[in-house]
């Protein structure tokens, strides 16, 4: 299904730069901005890790400018594309059948 096995994880931090508007050198989140805008427990360690062997490698991510001495990263087209096909469409085709049951169980049919 998925060519470059992204995890919940990957998607996560996908979802986090491209809410936020990271989508440019200028406009990007050190790893630190990233973890505190997600709902994953996971270590700083675990972030770098992940996203310069999944999300760099596939090309789905960049670096930005430095930080100070951190690096920042921005999704980029490849990254929105993929996020807009495979994650946000599913989930808007997911709420509206969620809509369709409540109303079902509310006995609007």
């Amino acid at each position: 299904m998925d060519s470059y096995n992204l995890d919940k994880f990957d998607i996560e931090v996908l979802y986090c730069l491209y809410v936020n508007k990271k989508r440019s050198p200028l406009q990007s989140f050190k790893i630190a901005d990233i973890m505190d805008n997600t709902e994953l427990n996971s270590s700083y360690h675990t972030f770098r890790k992940r996203i310069n062997e999944k999300l760099i490698e596939n090309d789905l991510i960049n670096e930005g400018y430095m930080d100070g001495r951190s690096k920042t990263y921005y999704i980029n087209e490849n990254g929105i594309k993929y996020l807009e096909d495979n994650v946000i469409s599913k989930e808007e085709v997911y709420e509206e059948v969620l809509v369709d049951i409540d109303d079902f169980k509310g006995g609007n049919y």
